[in-house]
């Protein structure tokens, strides 16, 4: 069964699912869908066509932006980043003002209210609000990875939402999934110049490693990363 029926079936018989089955009626990736991490230093895929589907990760459309790319077709969102960390803080500058055509927001009903005002106070627009329970993120990264990595510790266990991002996407439906601004070995973000650590090195290996046997229409935007993540190159269509 492919990732797309598996999460198909989730989205059937689990309670958690809850907006991630609107999710699934009204955003479907029927062409090659760009999932654009923050990475310092990214480049686009050889002869993108800008038209195509894009997902981006918390902030991680301000450096698609830069690259020429648009508004994004999907953005998904970790709560945390409505935080008060210095990186959250950076985050939610970058982002003020800005929008997407759908925000997936990760969260439990709990954070989610005590923190949706933050992003209401951003001016950050979003034609569709979706929101899932890390315990669906989980899910769907184990229906596409065969690993139950979507929670726990950031440096042995979860992946990063970048990952998840990947796997949602194979689960709406794309038929080829290139990565971006994704990476195992550099530190920081291309919006910010904290140079904080990356976490979910570990985890994102092991992810990676799992689709690119799994997963085989999930391709790395460039040959050096292809190298880097263990995936195969995106040559175009």
């Amino acid at each position: 069964m492919s990732i797309a029926g598996e999460v198909s079936r989730l989205l059937e018989r689990v309670r958690e699912a809850g907006d991630a089955r609107r999710l699934a009626r009204h955003v479907r990736f029927e062409r090659p869908t760009l999932v654009f991490g923050s990475a310092p230093r990214s480049t686009l895929p050889p002869g993108w066509r800008v038209d195509d589907p894009l997902v981006t990760i918390n902030a991680s459309q301000v450096p698609a932006e830069a690259l020429g790319l648009p508004l994004p077709t999907l953005t998904v969102l970790s709560v945390d980043t409505l935080g008060e960390l210095d990186s959250n803080r950076e985050a939610q500058r970058v982002l003020a003002g800005r929008g997407t055509q759908n925000l997936l927001v990760v969260s439990n009903p709990a954070e989610w209210v005590e923190r949706s005002p933050k992003l209401q106070s951003l001016g950050y627009a979003a034609t569709r609000l979706y929101r899932v329970t890390p315990r669906f993120r989980s899910r769907v990264v184990c229906a596409a990875t065969g690993d139950d990595a979507g929670r726990g510790d950031a440096e042995s266990v979860k992946v990063s939402n970048g990952v998840y991002a990947i796997c949602q996407a194979l689960a709406l439906g794309a038929p080829e999934v290139v990565v971006a601004g994704f990476s195992l070995t550099s530190g920081g973000h291309a919006y910010n110049a904290l140079g904080h650590k990356r976490l979910h090195v570990a985890p994102d290996a092991r992810a990676f490693a799992a689709l690119a046997t799994r997963a085989p229409n999930v391709y790395a935007a460039t040959d050096a990363l292809a190298v880097e993540l263990g995936l195969p190159a995106w040559r175009g269509r």
